[in-house]
């Protein structure tokens, strides 16, 4: 065949000639060798230069329809099957229907309709007989007798049986579905004994003795004994009302879920599902009947429950008197019989009237000489059950790591490739030649043991001579990218032989390889774009071809395709082969799409979710006698809307097991509620790739029960034999929170460094599971710097320990100039995304790599929330409950808990698996010090757990003390007295309802104004005015504190008042848009939150025989200095700018800033913006030369004084006195310009000298000194002036 040419002269830069297609058609395989030639017309001299054409015919493509749904149950009797083919035709081709029930596989099908476009077939759908569940494989496969290997499509379809799914269990009890229980106390025992004895003091004892653990509770769940899978086996459950609610406002019955020690009612969650394993507690509230429902979310099968609560709701009261001292109560009862009933001798009551209590209730006690009377008027009684789900909650603590050093380990050189005969190469050894390298080599992949490896890796052929810094052309990056081609080295125990695989003009990339028995397998990708415009746009074939390498014969045979591109594009891939030399494939394709993935959408409603074409499909290779290798199973094994990527896959022996299985896990991202929850989804396959149905399907419940994030970073580790030794590893970033609320003078920025996680699989009566996770390496937080893990490999070592390889690169480090990032010029980009033509400065972190090795175990530990008793029932000698919740950590169940409070120790027995927490309780006799006066003395605690083996742990929070010290504040009155002008003059009345008092505790009381009900937006000072009663700190903003002896004793007393002066009008105005409405304030007015906060001594570093004891604690109850975390103060650190203007802007009150410092370090957000912007507009601190502020820099004794000397100067302060600092021996160490500031200082009593005579000038300041200077400084002139 000849074509005219295009050609015309030698001068012509680039020509191309266009070929009919139907000038080379297809020819059963055989290539095409295009030949040009031309001639120089000046010397005569020939030129030519061929290509090869390889002519593909279309594969066959196949496309199974999906039912509506792949979740159904049981009853639909039969389910019909379709499918649609495409470029099937010719003689010789095949078709094949393959159904796979649990472990059974048969051929159900092999016609296709005449026109070899679509077919059908009925699937009959059997009583399930696999616990609850069936699980079915359905897979088409279609070929032609021209193509490399079949197309295949599949799904996997789960049938359930339809009662298992309404099987409920209430209290441990099986309950059939529609069953009806009912929640009452009525026939409690110590009911009967309160009515049989008129409400006798031994019976009032009964009830007390409960530990008012009154409550109308049953727990509820699905079956537990039900082999579960976390990601499918979603159940939605709700409550509703059957009848009417009694006028309280509740429903009758509330769903709590558990977490921690916290119940919640799940309407109060952002959830629509939950996990099969949740338990749920119902608590009754109000007589009537509640529908309680289960529905599986991908069946829709639900299961009922009806719930009848009879409330003891103004039948029983209890009663707590102040003084605790036996009482007399009379009252009239329902019926109209006059009643007279006395307390317990501490004043505790419990009394039980069938027809309630009619009237107000008239007590009458006495304490020595002083006789008490009051009256509970009737609308202020309160009757009714406790409400179980009102528990606190608390934070829980981890367990360590351990930490290694790395060391150094051989090092290969992989040697040049002995043959480029399209991998037919002997296997024969070459020396590394690094001249003869023309391009790049990447994407490393290595399997194997120290006799037997395989190493793959993609290696550019070609090489460009171009100037360092010139651009590529689409053209060059083409040809690059079309030179990759894969290499492999043999390593048969004593040297490496390497093997070229491919050789085309084709672009090969990202290898994955195993080794199993006595052979190796290599797969990789062949691509092709048909656009030169965009080289990676593999839209003309995206396929995955293999080869497999012989350790006997020393041969590679294929190549052989495993995958023709016909479904989408390959995005991620992994190989891995059994110990008898069973292999698999696990590779992830976007559907019909060869872009990149779409992660979320924006929905109607503003919140987010998850739409994804990427699937998971897990492929079988098999031996054959005439083709060598063959796909005998390509699975796609995921079927949703999430995004499933990075699949991974490992092989071991489950427990008790000869043979191997294959071990497939891929991250998922999952749209749930408008959030993305992250997770490792599971399954397992047989060396014969049937589908297993015994292994625990994801992570996310063990996860999420410990606080765990999922992140796509993650692999199996290395060496595992059993199921058992089998541990999943992955990377976890970790945010420092920013605490600019509770201590915005240590706030420096936020470090973001990951750890390294882990979690085993475990089996437990033949039951799989998983450990709770340990944390194998932690990087370093630094202040200023972040660390992220950017690759890792781990493997189980002989001892069963974990030991990993980590590589993280550190942002933010400083190089020698002690700078943290570099200037790089890159391309501007205009608001709309386009160019802007020119080049942009860009301020880039410097960083640097680590490479680090850690290691790790798995122990059996436990954290402990902090324990929470019944406030509400402390009094000296009163028996109170303590409860704390105790999470497992460890690898086995915990089968007991021993709780300790004070000399009082409870042992409670309980099943807590791995990752999983449980509440328990006992219960405390309250003491008071030995100091007496009433003080409630704090008990010691201990939480111990014993496991199934016997073995004990305790966690770092599992021992400490309890306060029960915490008073509880409240408001008795609160009214307005006065009104004009738009002011309103507000009085209240404060009372301490609490055993612990406030007098002599050391505490102070913090009142101040919200525009909130969260408290969280205090109304400015110019808008309100405080008036109490006694001696009170300055305000800051809306807010005053109380710490004199006197107001404490008022408020434990209840006689503490005080008044509000608001500006009513001003603060309207101030906000029109909310509060005014023509001019006028709106109807309804304007709601202001009051909070009353009672506040401990919080530093646990600061104690009384310190010197700087009565300074720090000044300085902390005006407000004028914070901790550095919530219970240290560091004394001892020193202070730097951001600090010292930070301390000065509380001190003045905080008040409004507008604009900006206008410093370059300086961003706004950070927590001491506005107080470097307000002292720079003061003149109380200046920058730099360079427009900097430099607030990380320390501050000198020197400095310090200058700087409260410019805001003495700002405030008007006395500026006069001053001192000759020529009395210090180093008095010439003082700068010049610090000189009269210094004086000042040290004139006033602020800085002095240290022990030893030295003033000290260049020395640093510490924080303790900066609580002193500004006490000193404060009472001597802010409060005077």
């Amino acid at each position: 065949m000849a074509l005219d040419p295009v050609v015309s002269s030698m001068k012509d830069v680039k020509s191309s000639a266009l070929i009919p297609a139907d000038k080379i058609p297809y020819a059963n395989g055989q290539p095409y060798y295009v030949t040009i030639s031309a001639t120089d017309n000046a010397t005569g001299k020939p030129y030519t230069s061929w290509a090869k054409i390889e002519v593909q015919s279309p594969p066959a493509v196949v496309e199974l329809a999906r039912p509506s749904s792949l979740y159904i149950t049981d009853e639909v009797g039969t389910l019909p099957l379709t499918w649609s083919l495409a470029n099937f035709n010719g003689d010789g081709k095949e078709f094949r229907l393959v159904i796979t029930n649990n472990t059974t596989s048969a051929v159900q099908g092999t016609g296709v309709n005449a026109e070899n476009q679509s077919g059908s077939f009925t699937m009959n759908i059997a009583d399930v007989a696999n616990e609850y569940r069936d699980t079915y494989t359905v897979e088409v496969a279609a070929k032609n007798a021209t193509d490399s290997t079949w197309s295949y499509d599949s799904f996997v379809l789960y049938v359930y049986d339809r009662a298992a799914l309404q099987q409920l269990v209430v209290d441990g009890k099986d309950t059939a579905n529609g069953s009806a229980i009912t929640l009452s106390n009525g026939e409690k025992e110590y009911i009967q004994k309160l009515i049989d004895s008129q409400n006798s003091t031994a019976a009032q004892q009964a009830v007390w003795d409960t530990g008012r653990d009154i409550s109308l509770t049953a727990d509820v769940s699905m079956d537990p004994d039900k082999p579960w899978l976390e990601v499918p086996d979603q159940f939605a459950w709700s409550a509703e009302d059957t009848t009417a609610a009694s006028g309280t406002g509740q429903t009758h019955v509330t769903l709590n879920y558990q977490q921690g020690a916290l119940y919640e009612d799940i309407t109060r969650y952002q959830r629509t599902s939950y996990g099969p394993a949740a338990e749920f507690r119902l608590s009754g509230l109000s007589d009537g009947t509640t529908k309680v429902t289960a529905e599986h979310v991908n069946t829709g099968t639900v299961a009922e429950l009806i719930v009848n609560v009879d409330t003891l709701q103004d039948k029983l009261f209890l009663f707590q008197f102040t003084p605790a001292v036996e009482t007399t109560l009379r009252y009239t009862n329902g019926d109209g019989v006059q009643k007279e009933v006395t307390s317990m001798a501490d004043g505790r009551a419990a009394i039980y009237e069938e027809s309630g209590i009619q009237g107000d209730v008239y007590l009458e006690s006495q304490q020595g000489d002083t006789e008490y009377f009051g009256t509970l008027y009737n609308e202020n009684l309160v009757s009714s059950e406790k409400d179980s789900t009102q528990l606190e909650d608390t934070k829980a603590s981890y367990v360590q790591w351990n930490g290694a050093s790395f060391g150094e380990e051989d090092i290969h050189a992989f040697p040049d490739p002995a043959s480029t005969d399209e991998g037919e190469g002997e296997g024969a050894s070459a020396q590394a030649n690094q001249e003869s390298i023309q391009g790049g080599d990447n994407q490393l992949r290595l399997a194997g043991t120290n006799s037997a490896a395989i190493a793959a890796w993609t290696r550019v052929t070609e090489t460009l001579a171009k100037e360092p810094g010139s651009a590529v052309t689409e053209d060059e990056q083409l040809l690059m990218m079309n030179s990759s081609e894969i290499l492999a080295s043999v390593w048969d125990g004593t040297q490496w032989a390497t093997t070229r695989l491919t050789q085309n003009s084709s672009a090969d990339m990202a290898p994955v390889v195993a080794v199993g028995g006595d052979k190796a397998l290599v797969a990789w990708r062949a691509v092709a774009a048909s656009d030169s415009g965009a080289p990676t746009e593999f839209d003309s074939y995206d396929t995955i071809q293999y080869k497999v390498y012989d350790f006997n014969t020393e041969k590679w045979s294929g190549p052989y395709t495993l995958y023709n591109g016909t479904s989408g594009a390959v995005k991620g891939m992994e190989a891995q082969m059994t110990e008898s030399g069973a292999m698999a494939v696990a590779y992830t394709i976007e559907k019909g799409s060869t872009s990149s993935t779409t992660r979320a959408v924006t929905l109607e409603d503003g919140t987010t979710e998850i739409t994804s074409i990427l699937q998971t499909v897990f492929a079988l290779i098999q031996p054959d006698a005439t083709e060598g290798y063959k796909v005998a199973k390509n699975v796609q094994v995921t079927d949703d809307r999430d995004v499933n990527e990075n699949p991974q896959l490992t092989a071991v022996k489950f427990d008790g097991e000869a043979e191997e299985s294959f071990i497939l896990g891929w991250h998922s991202v999952h749209s749930a509620d408008g959030e993305e929850n992250n997770d490792i989804r599971l399954m397992a396959f047989t060396e014969d790739g049937t589908l297993r149905g015994d292994l625990v399907d994801s992570i996310s419940a063990i996860s999420s029960q410990t606080g765990s994030s999922i992140t796509s970073n993650f692999r199996f580790a290395k060496g595992a034999d059993t199921l058992s030794e089998l541990s999943i590893l992955w990377s976890q970033p970790t945010m420092e929170v920013d605490e600019e609320s509770t201590t915005p003078e240590n706030n420096l920025g936020t470090a973001d460094s990951d750890v390294l996680m882990g979690v085993r699989f475990r089996v437990d009566n033949g039951t799989i599971g998983l450990t709770a996770p340990i944390q194998l390496a932690a990087l370093e937080e630094q202040e200023t710097t972040s660390k992220t893990i950017e690759a890792f490999d781990g493997w189980v070592q002989s001892d069963g320990s974990l030991k990993a390889v980590v590589l993280s690169t550190e942002y933010g480090v400083s190089d020698k100039e002690g700078n943290t990032y570099h200037i790089e010029l890159v391309p501007g980009v205009e608001d709309d995304g386009t160019s802007s033509g020119e080049l942009t400065e860009v301020a880039i972190q410097n960083s640097q790599t680590n490479l680090v090795s850690v290691t790790g175990s798995y122990t059996d530990a436990i954290a402990a929330e902090v324990p929470v008793p019944d406030y509400q029932a402390l009094a000296v000698g009163a028996s109170v409950p303590v409860q704390t919740a105790v999470t497992n950590l460890g690898t086995q169940p915990i089968t007991s808990i021993d709780f300790q409070v004070g000399s009082e120790s409870q042992q409670t027995p309980v099943t807590i698996q791995p990752g999983e927490s449980a509440t328990v309780t006992t219960n405390y006799t309250v003491v008071e010090t030995a100091a007496g006066n009433g003080v409630l003395a704090n008990p010691d605690y201990t939480v111990t757990a014993t496991f199934g083996s016997g073995t004990t742990a305790r966690a770092a929070a599992s021992t400490g003390t309890i306060n029960l010290n915490v008073p509880n504040l409240g408001v008795s009155t609160f009214e307005t007295v006065q009104q004009e002008d738009g002011k309103r003059v507000l009085r209240f009345s404060l009372y301490n309802n609490s055993a612990a008092q406030l007098e002599n505790s050391g505490r102070t009381v913090k009142v101040g104004l919200f525009s909130d009900p969260e408290c969280t937006t205090p109304i400015e000072s110019q808008y309100a005015s405080f008036c109490p009663v006694g001696a009170t700190t300055r305000a800051n903003g809306a807010e005053f504190t109380i710490n004199s002896t006197t107001d404490l004793a008022a408020i434990d007393q209840g006689a503490y008042a005080g008044q509000i002066t608001m500006d009513l009008a001003a603060y309207a105005k101030s906000d029109p848009e909310n509060y005014m409405e023509n001019g006028e304030i709106r109807s309804g007015g304007i709601t202001v939150d009051v909070t009353f906060i009672p506040e401990d001594w919080p530093f646990v570093d600061v104690t009384e025989d310190k010197w700087y004891y009565d300074a720090v604690a000044y300085v902390y109850q005006q407000g004028i200095m914070v901790g550095m975390s919530e219970t240290t103060f560091e004394p001892n650190t020193t202070v730097n700018r951001a600090q010292v203007v930070q301390m000065l802007y509380n001190l003045e009150g905080q008040p409004q800033v507008s604009g900006d410092s206008g410093f370059s370090d300086i961003r706004d957000g950070q927590w001491y913006a506005k107080a470097v912007a307000w002292a720079s507009a003061n003149d109380v601190v200046a920058g730099y030369e360079d427009g900097t502020f430099r607030p990380t820099r320390a501050v000198t004794r020197e400095e310090f004084a200058q700087i409260l000397y410019n805001y003495a100067k700002c405030k008007g302060y006395g500026l006069s006195a001053s001192a000759d600092l020529g009395k210090f021996p180093d008095s010439g160490q003082v700068s010049s310009w610090a000189e009269t500031a210094l004086g000042w200082a040290n004139g006033n009593g602020l800085i002095n000298g240290h022990d030893d005579g030295r003033l000290d000038p260049k020395g640093s300041t510490i924080r303790a000194q900066a609580a002193s200077i500004l006490m000193n400084f404060d009472k001597g002139f802010a409060q005077e002036g």
